[in-house]
């Protein structure tokens, strides 16, 4: 984002889901999230990833306060010629804390599973942050 107003929207989105009681802890090495509003739906999920590799679904328990702020920012990005994103992916990794935002503004499935089952092991990867947090 080049715009001031977009990159503090950003960085209160990343201090609300490090602040949120599901992060709260230091066990996990990266988070990926998954923001959709689309249709007049809200949601959002995604997972914690570990060091040894393994994952753990998880997703804000102060849900309603950080998809507020994702609707402020997509309003702002629209307003400002960017457009009305319709998913937005969200990585954060450590050890620096590093934010990463990738916006979807024309299919609302781009960051959603192709089927729901015991095993979401492959939907899981496809989120993972790089290693690089590239």
């Amino acid at each position: 984002m080049s715009d001031e107003v977009s990159s503090k929207l950003i960085r209160e989105i990343g201090e609300m889901i490090l602040d949120d009681p599901e992060f709260g802890n230091d066990r996990w090495d990266a988070i990926s999230l998954v923001a959709t509003i689309h249709d007049g739906s809200e949601e959002m999920s995604g997972y914690m990833y570990f060091a040894d590799g393994s994952f753990e679904a998880a997703a804000p328990i102060n849900f309603g306060d950080i998809i507020d702020k994702f609707l402020d920012l997509r309003e702002h990005m629209d307003s400002n010629g960017q457009g009305a994103f319709l998913q937005c992916l969200v990585h954060i990794t450590k050890p620096d804390i590093g934010l990463r935002l990738q916006f979807e503004h024309e299919n609302p499935k781009r960051w959603w599973p192709e089927k729901v089952s015991m095993d979401m092991s492959a939907f899981a990867e496809q989120l993972r942050p790089a290693p690089n947090g590239a």
